[in-house]
């Protein structure tokens, strides 16, 4: 059975997040620039790895014939 929520749950989540906003915000551009400098090439990668891939047209996949 869920519990209600109380009228002091909303303050104490808007105070967690009052401690913890500059410390996330410095740590965002970090984050981004991980994601998209590793975590989004690898993955792609990755995908083009499974498929035959030309200039010209979409990828076709074709899995571990590769």
């Amino acid at each position: 059975m869920p519990v209600p929520a109380t009228p002091d749950s909303g303050r104490r989540l808007y105070k967690k997040w009052n401690a913890y906003k500059y410390p996330l915000l410095f740590l965002a551009p970090w984050v981004i620039g991980l994601f998209v400098f590793s975590v989004y090439p690898i993955i792609s990668s990755l995908y083009l790895s499974f498929t035959n891939f030309n200039l010209f047209k979409s990828p076709d996949l074709i899995g571990l014939e590769n």
